[in-house]
């Protein structure tokens, strides 16, 4: 997702910051304009393992996994394509990162994995139970992260409400 909001932002810090990045976006909700110079930059979609694979990821150590459909409503219209880039997208991710022995993967997740809110904290052990293809969706990626935790560091985000510079509110 180097081609939205949060994909971008962490892209332009990286290449500030000294380094090396390649991004992957389909360009469906995430703009080519929003990519920053620099970036070695792959339009594919993550659910195609097949384009996915012929990436080079040799001298890769970790992966920022920001790309998905990242909205609940909009998961209704079309749940297939969730599945689609959300979990098995998620998976395909997972396998290339196993194949190049990449030691980290970062997968951002959602705070729809929960449903329905409580009037109280929400916190990281409490029950999981999602009301939204979305929420279901990254919920199932995040088992499949966990399914690959004795081959890499794994660190799971739960973001919710992410706004700032650079947003997209038609998205």
């Amino acid at each position: 997702g180097v081609a939205g909001f949060i994909g971008s932002a962490l892209a332009k810090k990286m290449l500030s910051l000294g380094y090396e990045v390649i991004g992957v976006d389909n360009l469906s909700t995430g703009k080519k304009k929003n990519i920053p110079s620099g970036v070695k930059f792959y339009e594919i979609d993550i659910g195609d393992s097949k384009a996915l694979s012929k990436i080079n990821c040799t001298d890769v150590d970790s992966v920022f996994h920001l790309a998905s459909q990242s909205s609940g409503e909009i998961s209704y219209d079309n749940p297939e394509y969730d599945l689609n880039t959300n979990t098995i997208g998620t998976f395909n991710l997972l396998k290339l990162s196993v194949k190049y022995d990449i030691s980290r993967f970062i997968y951002t997740s959602t705070v729809g994995v929960y449903g329905v809110q409580k009037d109280e904290a929400t916190l990281e052990n409490d029950i999981t139970l999602p009301i939204s293809y979305y929420g279901i969706s990254k919920l199932a990626g995040e088992h499949y992260v966990r399914g690959f935790m004795s081959q890499m560091d794994i660190t799971i985000f739960r973001l919710t409400n992410t706004y700032g510079p650079g947003q997209d509110i038609n998205n």
